[in-house]
Order: C-alpha cells, then sequence, then structure tokens
C-alpha cells in the first residue's frame, strides 16, 4: 500500500476511489491483515483496516485522521437500502475540565470540520470478508448542518458542565446525541455531579444521528 499520507485531498480522493467497490478481503489482503470472522470482538477493526489501506497520520484521538488536510476518516455501515445501520461514533465527551470550553476549540468540531465517510456493507448474510466498501465521500458541513450540530453540542455542554450527565438520554439533540461509551456496563470514568463534586460515572461518547449521517449519504450520491 502506501509508505506516507496523502499529501493533498486530490490524492485522497484517489486513494479512496482506488478501494471502492472492493471486498473488505481484498483490501485486507493489500495491507497483509487477516480478516476476522465476525466484528463482534473487534468493533474497531474495519475502521483500522481503512486507515492502514489509505494511511492516516494523526496519532492524538483528538485530532481529525489526516492531520495535514484536516480531515476525520469515518467508516459508516449501510443497510442494503443504503441507510445507515448504526448512529456514528465521534469522539469521547469531556466529562471533566469542561467549564467555559467553546465550541470552536471542542474535540466534535474539529472532527467534524471536514469527513470522509466510506461505507461499507453490512448484510447480516454476508461474511465480513465479502462484504464490500462503497465509494468514499469527502464532505464539509453545509451552514445549517454546521448549525444544528453546534447547537446540540452547546445545549449537550451546559448539562455535561453542571453535573447533569445523567439526565441526558439518547432522546436528547436533534442530530447530535449522547450516549455511554465503553465495553460494558461497569467501566467508569471521572465525572462531576451537580454539586461540583468528583464522582464515578460511565464513560461518554458524541453520536450522530442515522437520519442525519443518511441525509449526507443521499446528498453526495454519484
Amino acid at each position: 500500500m502506501y509508505n506516507n499520507p496523502p499529501h493533498t485531498e486530490a490524492e485522497l480522493q484517489q486513494r479512496v476511489d482506488k478501494i471502492a467497490n472492493s471486498s473488505i478481503a481484498m483490501v485486507a489482503q493489500q495491507c497483509n491483515l487477516a480478516v476476522p470472522e465476525n466484528l463482534q470482538h473487534n468493533k474497531g477493526w474495519i475502521g483500522q483496516l481503512l486507515e492502514k489501506a489509505l494511511y492516516t497520520s494523526a496519532s492524538n484521538l483528538s485530532e481529525p485522521d489526516f492531520l495535514e488536510l484536516g480531515i476525520e476518516l469515518k467508516s459508516i455501515p449501510v443497510k442494503s437500502n443504503g441507510y445507515p445501520a448504526e448512529t456514528t461514533y465521534i469522539c469521547q465527551v469531556p466529562l471533566i475540565n469542561n467549564l467555559g470550553q467553546q465550541w470552536q476549540q471542542s474535540c466534535v468540531a474539529r472532527k467534524l470540520n471536514k469527513v470522509l465517510w466510506i461505507p461499507i456493507q453490512s448484510d447480516s448474510n454476508i461474511s465480513l470478508a465479502q462484504r464490500l466498501v462503497g465509494q468514499g465521500i469527502i464532505w464539509q458541513p453545509t451552514e445549517s448542518q454546521l448549525d444544528l450540530i453546534k447547537d446540540d453540542w452547546e445545549e449537550l455542554m451546559e448539562y455535561v458542565a453542571f453535573g447533569q450527565i445523567d439526565q441526558i438520554d439518547a432522546s436528547y439533540g436533534e442530530v447530535l446525541q449522547i450516549r455511554p461509551k465503553a465495553a460494558n456496563s461497569k467501566a467508569r470514568t471521572v465525572g462531576v455531579n451537580e454539586k461540583g463534586q468528583y464522582n464515578n460515572t460511565m464513560p461518554r461518547g458524541f453520536y450522530l444521528r442515522t437520519a442525519f449521517t443518511a441525509q449526507i449519504i443521499r446528498d453526495n450520491e454519484k
């Protein structure tokens, strides 16, 4: 495969086009990786495969994957009708030291400034190795899309900053939501309660709703 990250957006798009319509097995073979039987215990494996196939450069998880280009890489499993099979994880929610944080400096803003979406066939009746990689889309949010994300982030972070994280459920947020992000329900991290005291709580993540990502795919279909 490649020995360096792409230097331009056009070069990245060329790499994306080369793996479009390839099976997972074909891409894995090019990367000298073995395909697991399923993703049950390898949830992040497809993302890792694409990172290697396209050669991402960011080692800091709070920065976009293609650091020099400011582009985040997101694989998105899609059903046979092209609709996303699940919400899309963006980044962790900062549960402490978050008072006064502004949207422009947030991890969500950095990650979603520009995104390379790569649809992945997710039909359960097709083996992982034979599922196809779709046509990747380099997307930048429109002003109206950005306003929706920003408004959700500001509302959600107000709850977080004032120690009300446990009041938030998946119904909050029009396009962006906060949900638990952990391997199991026993996972704990440090948070802050309504009295401003540190406590133990489940890690949380920011996720984009499927209706929002489905619209991105529809708007950019070739």
